[in-house]
Parts: structure tokens; C-alpha cells; sequence
């Protein structure tokens, strides 16, 4: 028994399968994962090599290359790039293509580090991580006239709040100065007691490391023994002993200098700027990690902000359904302590926003597609094989997004650019099973027999034709690298569309098709169907007595100067190639877009002061 045969004489398990693929479209869609762009593999981790005080030199010849030889050898590692500061350095090693598990490789470089022993005690311990590429999904600036110690508090809590809602991705502050202990020695003391600055430095650091010192093996159990450091607070340093005389005097930091707590003594200001005010400001950049939903993380972010800025909340219909997080983003805003005075809140540089853009373009295509196919055949055929390849578009569409959901794809903007491409294709194998179908059936073929008949004559013909599409597609799956991970989702988005409709028309539409005409078969003729049938008696004759003469003269002219007609296409495409091969036609792998975003790079000589800076950037 053949599809279209088991799809005509058994219609409630067809049926069934129709539902299951439009409700698990609207499930899939209301659930997919949002993102900008797909999750790409790691190819590489970072090696941290923290040496506080040292300087790049001795991170190099102490740490740096004995970790370099190290991790060499390993099968696993392509290339490697070392950066090297004062006080530490990092290590990005990139691992060669085709490796089976990049979490493998990564616990390979971390056991070769840990095998070193010959390293300096001063050196923390080194650690390696997993690279994971994270794409911001949108900024938000607390901005204003207020200290910098303020700013930085309070979005210090703006960031606790967002970390508390589920899905939240990974949130960095910029802006921001770190925080830092400074302990100021006072000259005369360090004559009188004899001790210089490196020795107090030591000292402090001594007692602020954490001392491991090894395992205690009892009867209940093992226990690990460690000396914890001094706390980094001032009140904890001014009690640090840094010298102890053989009378019994102790010298601790407060009897020789002070210690206070502030920012790093760094020239960097950050300004942000609108209509409204402006003024110093922190930022947080919540980035999209993993399979989070970017789109989500902008709307639970631009809730919250609304909150705090005093903006009411506008529910949506995701909101009533229960599938969004806004209205509990709201509410964390809304329990927030007040802004501080004269201070703004305000999200800026909204990427998830393009996400949103794309996703409203594609569900406008294919709303409009389906209407335009149905005034397209309801011109040309009936409005049946009109209403059934409608359906057809939209039963399509839906399992696609369910099969998405299943094998884990995501939406981005190359998975809907490549259901905005494949929504034309969608409904050419309906047309033509239907169209054969309604031929069948004005041949005085039973209605049944003529959905079986129509749908198994063309039945290989439309197989091939689908093939073919998706082979085409299918090299994008042989490119390497990171460029094979974004361009990877197009072909599989393609195929699961072209294959879903092909099940459509070969199984589902002939089982509509045939009972529909049946059904019209043994109804009586209304006022409806007689105006139906006028215009499509209409219809037939200007096409048949107008349209298909002309198209006969062209054929029989081309036909007969065949050679002609040969030339004329052969010309054709010489000069395609001809401005292909010149130049004249140019090729971009992805084309350049508009940008919302101007920056501005400022010049002054070197030694510039700040103040004289920020008068040329006012005027800017």
C-alpha cells in the first residue's frame, strides 16, 4: 500500500498526525530557544597564570614557558597565544579541528598543568577553563550625577537582582573601578623600627595567603587542614603583626601606617549621555550563555528596568499564557530599594531586538505566503485545492518547528533566514499533487480513486524534486570551524522543512483532497457553488480560447528556429559568467548592514591630562 493510498483509505490516523504536527508546532514556537546566533563548539580554553608583584619577565621564565612545554605535545592543541602583564598572564590555547569531546581536552591541559612541581611558592595556583563564546543580548546603564562608590553599590545590587531570576545569563560590570586596600607606611616609622617596604609587603601577603596543610586520616572520616588567611578587610590588616622584637613588643600595620579602602588609582572615566541627563555611570553587559533564551533575557531585563524607573507593567499575551518571566522581573524591580537621587536607569544596545525583528518578518511571510498561495490557486484551480494546500503551507510550517524543537535547533537569525527561503518552496508539492488530483477527478475518476491515482503518478517526480533542493543544501554541512557551526543550521533547517512537506502532500493532502471532493460530489448545488462554478467556466474559456493560443504561437516559433532559440540561451549565460569571471558582479560572503552605533576614536598626545580630555570630549 502506498502513501497517498494508506493516506486517502485511512484518514483518522492521517488526521491525527496533522493535529499532532500543528499542535506541536505552536509548542515548539512558543518554547524554541531564542538566540542571535547558534551555540558554536569551543575550540580553545584559557589558561590563568596569576604571579601577584611579579613582572612579565619572571611570569615568563617561571611560569609561562614551563606551561607551554607542557601542553605542547598534547595531540589535542593546534596553536597557542600567551599575554603577559604585570602581576599575571593568561595562555589561549586553540585546539586543532575534528577533536571528539572538547571537555576531554580541556581536563588533558588541566592534568599536564597540574603535573608541573617545580613552580614558584609566591605563584597562585593555575587554572585552566573552558572558552564558551557569550553574545550580548542587551545593556543596561545606571547613569547620573553621583559618587562613584554609590554607582558602583547599587549596581552591584542591580546585578544580585538579575542573577535571581531564572535564565538570567551572564552578567559583567564595567564602568566601574575595582575596589582596593591601600596601606600607606609612614617614613619615620620604618626608620625607628628598622624594617623596609618589601619586608611589610611580604609579611602581609604571608598572612592573607590561605596554607594548605594536608589530610588528617581519623576514624569517622578524613578531614583537610588549612591555615585561612586574614580577611581582606582594613580593620583585619591593621592587626597584622609584622614585626616582633625579642623583649616581647609587637609592631602590627596601624602603628606604622594607615589603611583605607577605595577605588584603584586608575585614569579611566566612563560617562553616558541622552536627553534627559547624564553623567558618570556602571553598566551591566547581560550576555546569552548556553541554551538560554536571549529574547527573554532583554524582556525580563527591560521589565525590571521599567520597574525601577517607575514605568508601569503592560502585559502581553505570553505574559497571560504563562510562558514569559517579565511580570516576575517586574515585581524584583518593584520590591527594589529607590534609585539613588539623580540617577537614571536605562537599557541600550538591545541586540535581542534584531532576534524579535526576524521572528516578526517570518511570521509576516508566512501569513501573507499562505494568503497569497490561496488567492493564487483560488484564481488558477478551486477554491478547495486553494483551502487544502493553504493548510498544507501551515501543517508544514508547524511540524517544522516541532521537529526543530525535538533535534534541539534553535531560532536564530540562520534558522529563520533559512525558513524565510524554504517558505516558497514548501507549497510546490502540494500544488502539483493537488492540481493532478483535480485532474484525476475531472477525468469522471471516483473521488477517491482519482486522490490515489493523482497523488502515486507524481509521486517519484515530487520525491526527486525535493531531494534535489535538499542536496543542494547539504555541502554547507562539510564546512569546518566556526564558520561550518553557524552556516551547519541552514541545510538541517531546510531539509526537516522539505521533508515535512513532503509528507504533507504525499500522505496528508491527497486524504483532504479526496474526501473533500467526495463530499462536494454528493452535496447539492447552492447559490455558492453555481457562482463558483460561473466563474470557473469563465476562467477555463479565457484561458483555453485566449491564454493557451498565444502560448502555442511562442512554442511553435521557438520549435521552428530552434537554433535560434539555442543561441539566445547560450548567450544568456556566457554573459552571466562573462560578469561573474569580470568582476562586474562582486562576491560578499555576508554583505555589510546598517549599524545603530557611531564610535569615535580620540587622539591627544601622549601625556594629555585628564581634565584637558574631557573638554575636547564635551564638545564631541
Amino acid at each position: 500500500m502506498s502513501l497517498p493510498s494508506f493516506g486517502v483509505r485511512k484518514p483518522v490516523p492521517v488526521n491525527l498526525l496533522m493535529i499532532a504536527f500543528i499542535m506541536g508546532g505552536i509548542v515548539g514556537g512558543l518554547t524554541m530557544t531564542r538566540e542571535f546566533f547558534p551555540d558554536l563548539t569551543p575550540e580553545s580554553a584559557s589558561i590563568n597564570l596569576p604571579y601577584p608583584g611579579a613582572t612579565p619577565e619572571e611570569i615568563e621564565e617561571t611560569l609561562a614557558l614551563k606551561v607551554e612545554d607542557k601542553i605542547a605535545d598534547l595531540d589535542e592543541v593546534d596553536s597557542m597565544t600567551t599575554t603577559l602583564a604585570e602581576g599575571g598572564g593568561g595562555i589561549v590555547v586553540e585546539f586543532r579541528d575534528g577533536i571528539d569531546s572538547i571537555s576531554d581536552a580541556v581536563n588533558e591541559v588541566e592534568l599536564a598543568v597540574e603535573s608541573l612541581l617545580d613552580l614558584p611558592d609566591e605563584a597562585e595556583r593555575i587554572q585552566v577553563f573552558e572558552i564558551e563564546p557569550a553574545i550580548p543580548a542587551i545593556f543596561l546603564t545606571l547613569y547620573g550625577d553621583a559618587p562613584e562608590d554609590v554607582l558602583k553599590t547599587t549596581i552591584r545590587e542591580i546585578k544580585d537582582d538579575l542573577k535571581s531570576m531564572p535564565g538570567m545569563g551572564q552578567i559583567e560590570i564595567t564602568g566601574t573601578r575595582d575596589y582596593e586596600v591601600r596601606v600607606d607606611i609612614d617614613r619615620d616609622a620604618l626608620l625607628s623600627f628598622g624594617i623596609s617596604l618589601p619586608d611589610i609587603a611580604s609579611r602581609i601577603r604571608g598572612w592573607m595567603t590561605d596554607i594548605p596543610g594536608g589530610t588528617v586520616r581519623t576514624n569517622t572520616g578524613d578531614f583537610t587542614v588549612r591555615t585561612m588567611g586574614v580577611e581582606e578587610r582594613s580593620e583585619a590588616i591593621r592587626d597584622i603583626v609584622v614585626l616582633a622584637t625579642a623583649d616581647g613588643q609587637v609592631v602590627r600595620v596601624r602603628d606604622i601606617g594607615t589603611v583605607s579602602e577605595g577605588f584603584v588609582d586608575e585614569l579611566v572615566e566612563t560617562r553616558f549621555a541622552t536627553h534627559e541627563n547624564a553623567g558618570p555611570c556602571a553598566t551591566l553587559t547581560i550576555s546569552k550563555v548556553g541554551d538560554q533564551d536571549a529574547v527573554e533575557i532583554a524582556e525580563m531585563v527591560r521589565a525590571y528596568a521599567d520597574a525601577r524607573s517607575g514605568k508601569p507593567f503592560e502585559a502581553g499575551v505570553m505574559d497571560r499564557l504563562g510562558l514569559a518571566q517579565r511580570e516576575l522581573a517586574y515585581n524584583v524591580g518593584l520590591k527594589a530599594s529607590p534609585l539613588p537621587e539623580g540617577t537614571s536607569l536605562m537599557t541600550h544596545s538591545d541586540l535581542a531586538r534584531f532576534i524579535e525583528g526576524r521572528l516578526a518578518l517570518l511570521s509576516r511571510n508566512a501569513f501573507w505566503g499562505m494568503i497569497l498561495v490561496f488567492a493564487t490557486l483560488l484564481i488558477f484551480l478551486n477554491w478547495r485545492v486553494a483551502f487544502w494546500v493553504g493548510m498544507g503551507l501551515a501543517t508544514a510550517m508547524c511540524g517544522t518547528l516541532m521537529a526543530m524543537n525535538l533535534l534541539g535547533v534553535t531560532l536564530n537569525l540562520l534558522t529563520m533566514f533559512g525558513l524565510i527561503i524554504v517558505l516558497g518552496l514548501l507549497v510546490d508539492d502540494a500544488i502539483v499533487v493537488a492540481e493532478n488530483i483535480q485532474a484525476w477527478h475531472d477525468r469522471k475518476e471516483t473521488s477517491l480513486v482519482g486522490a490515489i491515482k493523482g497523488a502515486e503518478e507524481v509521486f517519484w517526480p515530487v520525491c526527486a524534486t525535493v531531494m534535489t533542493s535538499i542536496v543542494a543544501f547539504l555541502p554547507l554541512l562539510l564546512i569546518k570551524g566556526e564558520t561550518g557551526d553557524l552556516m551547519g543550521a541552514l541545510p538541517w533547517v531546510v531539509t526537516i522543512a522539505l521533508l515535512m512537506s513532503l509528507i504533507e502532500s504525499v500522505l496528508i493532502l491527497p486524504s483532504h483532497m479526496g474526501h473533500s471532493l467526495q463530499k462536494r460530489d454528493k452535496s447539492k448545488p447552492n447559490r455558492f457553488t453555481k457562482v463558483l462554478a460561473g466563474y470557473e467556466h469563465a476562467r477555463d474559456r479565457i484561458i483555453q480560447d485566449g491564454v493557451l493560443p498565444l502560448y502555442e504561437k511562442v512554442l511553435r516559433w521557438c520549435l521552428k528556429y530552434r537554433y535560434v532559440s539555442l543561441s539566445i540561451a547560450l548567450a544568456t549565460f556566457m554573459s552571466t559568467m562573462g560578469m561573474i569571471a569580470s568582476g562586474k558582479t562582486e562576491f560578499e560572503f555576508l554583505p555589510s548592514s546598517d549599524s545603530e552605533t557611531l564610535i569615535i576614536n580620540l587622539r591627544m598626545p601622549v601625556g594629555t591630562p585628564i581634565d584637558e580630555t574631557k573638554v575636547v570630549v564635551e564638545k564631541l
